[in-house]
């Protein structure tokens, strides 16, 4: 068999959802904010598990 004996699957025929952002272009202040919380939490444990040691 060849390649141009399969039948080739476009990449936008699948069941992709399209997100509508803002028109603003940057993420919301409060996804902003939850990355920074979720940053600081993963910084706060590793500080806990070393000084646990």
């Amino acid at each position: 068999m060849k390649t141009r004996d399969f039948t080739a699957v476009s990449a936008s025929s699948g069941k992709s959802r399209h997100v509508n952002r803002k028109s603003g272009g940057g993420p919301s202040l409060m996804v902003a904010l939850l990355g920074a919380a979720c940053v600081l939490g993963v910084f706060a444990g590793l500080a806990l598990l070393y000084h646990v040691q």
